[in-house]
């Protein structure tokens, strides 16, 4: 981590003209070229220019704003992207906010315009020190930064704030990368009281591997799920949670797939992810594929309610309807229905496609070397079983939107 003492040498104009002069450098090529500057130390200075690369696209407005001071590289991977920080932003406001566990400060700086005033509080002090920096860089003067444990300056202090914002560390004391909300820090569970003393509205953000039902039963009194993707990959959860919302009634959950031009939203109340009640039918006109955020909520029944689809088969998550809708995910126009069988083989064999499968033997690999299909084009080919149990073949073409 840079240090208190670095960061006075890293402002100099000099270094910061060089760091964004090599920005886009081969890192490993800068390590063996003559090091320019010797009161900074080698690695501190490549520390700067590879961070600042990674932030470019996750955190443009770091990247654009000048002398801002970087973590390590992996710190920078494992924030917050500017981008789901902002969705977060049209949710997550009030008066008051502390965020229990600061960290670089993406979320806390985002999400800061919302409140009137914002504790930082970080308990590593180069981070602390760094964020600090940044925020007044980036203009943020009613953010307070505070190095210490959070759990200590809560106990410490009688502070009571209309938010509490969480991001629990996902390493343990060995290093090892954990996700149980009761293996990250501070604990959750076991500061409960502590947290719910001290605001009515806690934000708890978690890893996408999280059981979204079995932190429901432990944490109780949720009012919002939101589940948050870019370009369809599962990037966070982040759990609503009210004290004074029923802990029974189910919580509104959220589904968001951020994307550079759009954002695909749904949301429903969150229900027993069964299907009792699905309608089943063989394919139709249309293919619909939900996004990456509805397939981690497991809401597979009232999606098709609310869209009046049916699926192919319990466990294949395919939905089909004789209409084109406007759908959150991925929408094909099924041009042919073919029945798996021998004698149908030489209908797919040396094809350019796009192979997938659902609910079927074989994967999509195995299916590719084994049938010799070239991979690409824009053809798609879904391998599955159809809720009759007979398995096909549907050859589709991404519908015109």
């Amino acid at each position: 981590m840079t240090e208190h003492t670095d960061i006075t040498a890293l402002l100099a104009p000099e270094v910061q003209a060089f760091i964004a002069a090599h920005t886009h450098d081969d890192i490993r090529e800068l390590a063996l070229q003559q090091h320019p500057f010797p009161q900074i130390p080698r690695t501190a200075l490549l520390q700067q220019i590879q961070s600042r690369k990674k932030s470019e696209k996750k955190l443009p407005t770091w990247f654009r704003t000048a002398n801002i001071i970087y973590p390590p590289a992996l710190s920078i991977e494992q924030t917050s992207s500017e981008q789901t920080a902002r969705y977060k932003s049209q949710f997550i406001k009030g008066g008051s906010m502390a965020d229990l566990t600061g960290g670089f400060g993406v979320d806390t700086f985002v999400l800061s315009d919302n409140f009137d005033t914002v504790l930082h509080i970080e308990r590593d002090s180069s981070l602390s020190h760094i964020a600090a920096h940044n925020f007044r860089q980036l203009g943020a003067a009613h953010i307070t930064c505070i190095q210490d444990d959070c759990i200590r300056y809560l106990q410490d202090s009688n502070l009571t704030f209309d938010t509490l914002y969480l991001d629990p560390a996902r390493r343990n004391d060995r290093q090892q990368k954990v996700f149980l909300l009761e293996d990250c820090t501070p604990d959750i569970f076991g500061h409960w009281p502590l947290f719910s003393s001290r605001a009515r509205h806690i934000w708890i953000k978690t890893s996408p591997l999280l059981d979204i039902q079995d932190t429901m039963n432990k944490l109780g009194h949720i009012a919002h799920i939101f589940i948050l993707a870019t370009d369809n990959e599962v990037k966070e959860l982040l759990f609503h949670i009210d004290t004074l919302h029923p802990a029974a009634a189910p919580p509104l959950i959220h589904t968001a797939n951020i994307k550079k031009d759009h954002t695909d939203t749904w949301e429903t109340t969150y229900g027993a992810g069964d299907d009792a009640g699905v309608r089943y039918d063989l394919p139709q006109q249309y293919l619909y594929l939900p996004n990456a955020a509805i397939m981690k909520s497991g809401q597979f029944r009232q999606l098709g309610t609310a869209f009046g689809l049916a699926k192919l088969h319990p466990n294949s998550h395919l939905y089909t309807a004789s209409e084109l809708l406007s759908f959150p995910g991925k929408v094909f126009e099924i041009t042919s229905v073919i029945p798996y069988q021998k004698k149908n083989f030489r209908q797919w064999q040396q094809l350019t496609a796009n192979v997938s499968t659902r609910n079927f033997p074989d994967n999509s690999e195995a299916l590719i070397r084994k049938h010799k299909i070239k991979n690409g084009g824009d053809l798609f080919l879904f391998f599955t079983t159809l809720h009759t149990g007979d398995k096909a073949v549907l050859f589709c073409r991404p519908a015109a939107s």
